[in-house]
């Protein structure tokens, strides 16, 4: 069984030309976001005398968006006035609203910062803490990928802003091979800000979700049977944070269930996996030496992995409180990986069909962050933790999308 039958855009041309599509879900979103900017008082200087502020520029944006989709445009404007609504909304948030006096009291970008900046004075990056007193996360990949902008830049805004260039151009990419109409969608929930995609650019936390793009490239590559190349990927986006390796054991799943899967297939994907490391911890082991070995952000994650406090506001998360009290953090962590893993094999079994991983990897997401780590206090931070694979997922639905499924508006062909 092929996991993609789909690896050519097919006929692209005619389906950017088409004007058949449905738009009535869009076009509820986008007349209340609409209607958001025109009584916003938010604004800011942009370099165009015309377009005085970012609500002027998203107001005449969604017009002209708006007017192609009522009209019936080809399907290429449309999206290319929601690309340009996506670069500005970013902008606005990565370069504007990051460098206002509560990006003090954010830690992500500082944390990337300051390991990156360490690494380069020749120490161990993970030997101090950060100003606000926590030690820095930071994987070895995070501060590899952050070297380019640290050094043009002294930060990694410019970063953030093209994570989001990318992320959004495969959703478009998706949307464009599987002509299901899921882009301006997906574009909508973003601008609009919900599904905490606001908290998140706002508090600048775009390093948690950077590795997405990696598991993207290695889905690429494995659709391709490129194995060793996927490895590659797979181990980056580990390297990147530690708890990405429930999201790559939700893709290995994903992909196991296959009856193409084999132990020789396993091993190439495992020696990309050991290429990718050795070639990224190298640098930091021939840096830090004895400091590395005892000081780096997998003994860190490792040691935050064991009894965690859940909110008493149900019978499960009650039960793990019992069980950390009476059986210690070592037992726990034997405990929660095996929860882990028994329901991801549940998840897998009852998706082996799908021809993506992406709805797994949401759910490992879900279970990474509300079994093997929990932070009540900090929710709303790791909320895009999920929601990145989702919106992913969407972008790979075949066919119709759900809202043409559901009859809300197939639309007509104009000739």
């Amino acid at each position: 069984m092929k996991i993609n039958d789909r690896t050519s855009f097919g006929p692209v041309k005619k389906y950017i030309k088409s004007r058949r599509y449905a738009y009535v879900l869009v076009l509820m979103l986008w007349l209340g976001f609409l209607y958001q900017q025109l009584t916003s008082s938010v604004s800011f200087e942009i370099p165009i005398e015309i377009f005085t502020d970012y609500s002027s520029l998203m107001i005449y944006l969604s017009l002209f968006g708006l007017s192609a989709l009522l009209i019936k445009f080809p399907r290429w404007t449309i999206y290319v006035s929601l690309f340009l609504m996506v670069f500005v909304h970013v902008i606005y948030f990565t370069q504007i609203i990051s460098k206002l006096d509560h990006d003090e009291f954010s830690t992500r970008d500082a944390a990337v910062e300051t390991t990156t900046q360490t690494f380069l004075q020749g120490e161990n990056p993970w030997n101090d803490t950060l100003e606000s007193g926590v030690p820095a996360t930071t994987g070895p990949a995070s501060i590899l990928f952050a070297l380019p902008s640290v050094l043009a830049f002294g930060e990694i805004n410019w970063l953030a802003f093209l994570f989001w260039c990318v992320f959004f151009t495969i959703l478009l990419i998706n949307d464009l091979q599987e002509e299901n109409n899921t882009f301006p969608i997906l574009v909508m929930l973003f601008v609009i800000g919900i599904l905490g995609f606001t908290h998140t650019l706002y508090w600048s936390l775009e390093e948690l979700i950077f590795p997405y793009l990696f598991v993207v490239f290695a889905y690429w590559s494995i659709s391709r049977n490129r194995y060793i190349l996927s490895g590659i990927f797979l181990a980056i986006a580990v390297l990147f944070r530690l708890n990405y390796v429930f999201i790559i054991l939700a893709f290995l799943m994903w992909y196991g269930i296959n009856k193409e899967f084999s132990v020789k297939i396993l091993i190439k994907i495992g020696i990309g996996a050991v290429i990718a490391t050795i070639i990224i911890l190298t640098p930091f082991i021939l840096v830090g030496g004895r400091d590395f070995l005892e000081n780096n952000p997998f003994t860190l994650a490792i040691a935050m992995s064991g009894v965690a406090n859940w909110p008493a506001n149900n019978v499960f998360f009650r039960l793990l409180n019992f069980l950390g009290r009476n059986f210690g953090e070592e037992w726990m962590r034997v405990i929660k990986l095996t929860i882990i893993i028994a329901l991801m094999l549940i998840i897998s079994f009852n998706l082996r069909r799908l021809h993506h991983p992406f709805i797994h990897i949401a759910f490992a997401a879900l279970l990474s962050i509300t079994i093997a780590w929990i932070s009540p206090d900090l929710s709303n931070d790791y909320i895009s933790f999920i929601i990145i694979p989702a919106f992913i997922a969407i972008s790979l639905t075949q066919g119709e999308t759900l809202e043409a499924k559901l009859n809300l508006n197939r639309g007509t062909e104009v000739n």
